[in-house]
């Protein structure tokens, strides 16, 4: 599974749309919509990656949804 496919499903699965994701990640919304699309990839270790990462994380976390990931831990 590619990147921006594994993205798209663990914010759909999550209930967020790219807004949510934005506001836990730290950036406008338009810069999640690009990576979702496959426009812009952050490298791996970059900070891009990080606050998209937290943010998902952070989203999850606010919603009771970390369980998620104990399910999911091969994304």
């Amino acid at each position: 599974m590619s990147f921006t496919k594994k993205i798209n499903f663990i914010i759909q699965e999550l209930g967020a749309n790219n807004a949510d994701i934005a506001s836990f990640s730290g950036f406008d919304r338009t810069n999640v919509s690009r990576i979702r699309n496959g426009i812009r990839y952050p490298r791996p270790s970059g900070p891009t990656a990080d606050k998209l990462i937290n943010g998902i994380y952070l989203f999850a976390d606010n919603h009771s949804r970390l369980d998620f990931f104990r399910f999911h831990n091969s994304l």
